[in-house]
């Protein structure tokens, strides 16, 4: 573990606060959140990250600090080396545990001892004590802050910085990594279609009506507009993601140092608290384990001699009485400042530093984050004008506007040219823009004796068509970058602070189903048409109303004409219009036949272009899903044209399903291959994605989070202790609590005894007050001092013989026991209220064994 990255915790990048099973698990779904409950998720998730510590409720005496295994930084990395190994050396040795010990304590600790091994034992390291637990837990803090302050400076870039973390390195693991740099890599690099459309346009004439084309400008501005929002879309989803790994990887390390402090403190007072007994250390949590001998005795099925009974019985409880006094007795002796290297100041300044400790890592959590999210929000703005800059530059808005612009003023020509002088435009006018009002011609240009002795040129009368003089061509015009970079920066600056708009996702998705339903039948239409017209036009026994006038064509006589059965239906209409026999009778009825289908099929054909040729341009709303989502696109075919599946909602569902399948399949593909099947509809899952991975935050867009994106923060178990300090905050209640648990009270002058026997309850005297104290209603220090006159009226061997056995009542002192524990002081205390109340449920589970040894015979007399 110890070269191992830190976010590297697991294998998958997710929120630190999820399990491995929940980082690797493919997604079933994908389901965008609207903004009023993407806010209260966000609510939900801050909770759960942060061990359900309520903000209202930061610090709550009842949550024992966290015990989790101290992992090991890597100290071979750039970034917090010293910090890492100062984590893993621990403070300065002052006590070696034996194995028995050193397992004994991790029962404590809550760890299984079942597979421990020596590596396990190592890693709990020896026991410091209070001075060198403080020095060393403030030494972890500084280095900590110093790491951070420094940290920058060995990366090129802020985002080298995340990377290191392990966020994209590890990225053929992560599924949203993965899918979030294939895309952005496809759009900064201009390979998606934005910047390569002009590379798939027609080269041939297509004379459609000039106000067709403006539309068309209209519609190529509407889709740079589009493509200027999804960048938008893409780049902040990309350092969106950035940020959540961030915070998440300074989540995992502030976590992982505060709670190797909070191991080395409750390594620390437990060893001071512990007693020895048998030759061991005896921990407040492995106490049931310490009489498992005698209990073992006690509960051995077979016949004895009542005598060898009650030695038995004797035995145990002698051995419980130990137990429990010699761990009492430590705490008493503890809040009297008795134990070695543990007094009074040396806790305080122990406790001090650790809470001191605790406040610098968190701060600096907290600090790094906010200069990560700084740089990130920056880097993110100068990658989308990157990519906005790279679209203009890359020549594709020119040399689109050329085409649309050259198709419209052709057009514009044609239509000028067959109004005003009854013909059609010639390539070269097209070529030069000159339109020819009279060719040029020979004429004699000198006379004499009445011949011409000089032959000379009359120049062509021609017009120069000047596009910017059309009221429509004049509207075409170049789009311009400023205002492209100028939307950027207004959509950037509200998603920041508004976050993803839901429902345009949701009317782009479905405007994507119904545009392909629609491309579907405009093809089927127009090949139909086309068809019909084609049938008419080769097929010389193709039907008329009279046959008479219904001759047709050779394919050999169309084909000396330029009309072949791969000619396109604007070749068919020209040839239609300057054949010299279309008043021939024997052609009208077919003439009229093709004439009448031609301006339908001519619709119908445009219809079917505006998907097939220029959907960007007609359809800039929608993409080419055969082109860019073939593997939608086959599945919406297959569902469409085998299955009939015609309900939009139904199509979208049956996308959905697939875009889910092959995401999870990615890391079986290599880069950019899903990019590839799903195109845009990457957007839409990333969304998704993104969405659920947020860490949340108490109150998202409220005054306490001046954003909806980069608003993460850290989870409230660290940052509560960077207010842990404010008047009347948690170190105060603390000093309050350790004013209340200090003492130098005596136990003699306190006094327990039954009130007539063993099974009656138990008066608490004092020598200077009135007898019969309630001992709830004592002072924690008093408390403390009288439990252990209580604890001594146990003592079997001060007991009659064979009294004991019989009648021992607990609950008088396990209620004691309870009290002290839950003292509103003591449970400000770190561990000691946990201690004690270990100890009252301990008594208080030998309590049914003491009703089991009432009904022995021995006591009822059987």
């Amino acid at each position: 573990m110890s070269n191992r990255k830190i976010a590297l915790l697991a294998l998958c990048v997710i929120p630190a606060f999820s399990s491995a099973a929940q980082l690797c698990t493919p997604y079933k779904k994908i389901d965008l959140l609207n903004e009023h409950d993407y806010l209260n998720y966000q609510k939900k998730q801050y909770l759960a990250s942060s061990d359900r510590i309520e903000v209202n409720h930061l610090f709550n005496p009842k949550q024992s600090p966290s015990l989790i295994e101290k992992a090991a930084l890597p100290e071979n990395e750039l970034v917090y080396s010293e910090t890492a190994a100062k984590l893993a050396k621990g403070p300065a040795t002052s006590f070696e545990l034996s194995v028995a010990s050193s397992k004994s304590l991790l029962r404590s600790m809550g760890r299984t001892t079942i597979s421990l091994g020596s590596q396990t034992l190592e890693a709990l390291g020896p026991i410091g004590d209070a001075a060198f637990i403080g020095l060393w837990s403030k030494n972890i803090a500084d280095t900590f802050s110093n790491e951070s302050a420094t940290s920058y400076d060995k990366f090129e870039s802020i985002i080298s910085l995340v990377d290191w973390f392990g966020l994209f390195k590890i990225a053929q693991r992560d599924i949203d990594a993965k899918i979030y740099a294939d895309r952005w890599d496809a759009m900064a690099s201009g390979k998606h279609y934005s910047y390569t459309l002009h590379k798939d346009l027609f080269t041939e004439q297509e004379f459609k009506d000039k106000e067709h084309w403006l539309k068309y400008a209209t519609g190529y501005k509407t889709f740079l507009k589009n493509a200027t929002t999804n960048i938008v879309n893409e780049v902040s989803m990309r350092y969106q993601l950035y940020y959540l790994d961030s915070v998440n990887a300074q989540t995992i390390i502030a976590r992982q140092l505060i709670s190797g402090i909070d191991q080395e403190l409750y390594k620390g007072i437990a060893h001071l608290l512990s007693a020895n007994y048998k030759g061991k250390k005896n921990f407040f949590r492995d106490n049931d384990m310490v009489c498992d001998s005698e209990f073992s005795a006690l509960t051995n099925e077979g016949e004895r001699p009542v005598y060898d009974l009650d030695t038995v019985i004797n035995n145990f409880e002698q051995c419980q009485y130990t137990v429990l006094h010699n761990l009492m007795s430590q705490i008493y002796h503890f809040s009297k400042g008795e134990i070695p290297s543990a007094s009074e100041t040396q806790i305080r300044t122990l406790f001090n530093k650790a809470i001191e400790s605790k406040i610098q890592i968190a701060q600096t959590a907290h600090v790094n984050i906010e200069q990560i999210k700084l740089k990130l929000i920056n880097k993110m703005k100068l990658a989308g004008t990157a990519a906005i800059n790279k679209l203009f530059t890359s020549g594709s808005v020119v040399k689109n506007h050329s085409f649309i612009m050259t198709q419209a003023t052709n057009t514009a020509m044609d239509e000028l040219v067959r109004s005003e002088y009854g013909r059609s435009i010639t390539p070269t006018e097209l070529f030069t823009g000159i339109i020819i009002l009279e060719e040029a011609y020979q004429t004699c240009v000198s006379w004499s004796w009445g011949s011409c002795n000089k032959i000379g040129w009359v120049p062509a009368v021609s017009r120069m068509f000047e596009p910017w003089k059309d009221p429509v061509l004049s509207q075409i015009t170049l789009p311009q970058k400023t205002v492209y970079l100028t939307q950027f920066d207004r959509e950037i600056d509200s998603i920041i602070h508004n976050g993803w708009h839901v429902q345009p996702l949701e009317s782009w998705f479905d405007n994507q189903i119904s545009g392909f339903t629609s491309r579907y039948w405009t093809q089927k239409t127009a090949k139909e048409s086309e068809a019909r017209i084609k049938l008419a036009l080769f097929d010389t026994n193709y039907g008329c109303e009279s046959s008479y006038d219904c001759s047709g064509w050779s394919s050999s006589y169309l084909a000396n004409n330029g009309i072949t059965q791969s000619s396109s239906l604007h070749d068919i209409e020209h040839w239609m219009a300057d054949y010299e026999g279309k008043n021939a009778p024997v052609h009208q009825g077919r003439i009229r036949r093709i004439v009448k289908l031609l301006p339908g099929a001519i619709t119908d054909q445009w219809l079917y272009k505006d998907y097939s040729v220029y959907r960007h341009f007609a359809k800039p709303d929608t993409f080419d899903l055969k082109r860019f989502a073939p593997a939608i696109y086959q599945t919406l075919y297959q569902a469409y044209h085998e299955d009939h599946i015609y309900s939009q909602s139904e199509l979208k569902k049956i996308a959905k399903t697939k875009i889910v399948n092959l995401s999870a399949e990615i890391n079986q593909h290599n880069s950019g291959w899903l990019s590839s099947q799903i195109g845009d509809f990457h957007r839409y899952i990333a969304l998704a994605q993104l969405q659920m991975r947020t860490s949340g935050h108490f109150a998202p867009n409220s005054a306490e989070s001046s954003s909806v994106l980069f608003n993460e923060i850290l989870p409230a178990d660290i940052r509560r202790w960077m207010i842990a300090d404010i008047p009347n905050g948690y170190v105060d209640t603390l000093k309050m609590a350790m004013d209340a648990f200090f003492s130098y009270k005596d136990a003699a002058n306190w006094q327990a005894q039954y009130t007539v026997n063993l099974t009656t309850s138990l008066n608490v005297n004092h020598i200077h007050d009135v007898i019969n104290v309630d001992f709830n209603s004592l002072a924690l220090r008093q408390k403390i001092a009288a439990i252990i006159p209580m604890i001594e009226t146990y003592n079997p061997s001060q007991t009659q013989a064979g009294s004991s056995a019989c009648q021992q009542n607990l609950e008088p002192l396990y209620q004691s026991l309870w009290s002290i524990a839950s003292d509103e002081n003591l449970v400000w205390i770190p561990y000691l209220s946990d201690h004690i109340d270990d100890l009252a449920w301990y008594l208080n589970s030998m309590e049914q064994v003491e009703k089991e040894i009432n009904h022995r015979p021995m006591c009822t007399g059987i």
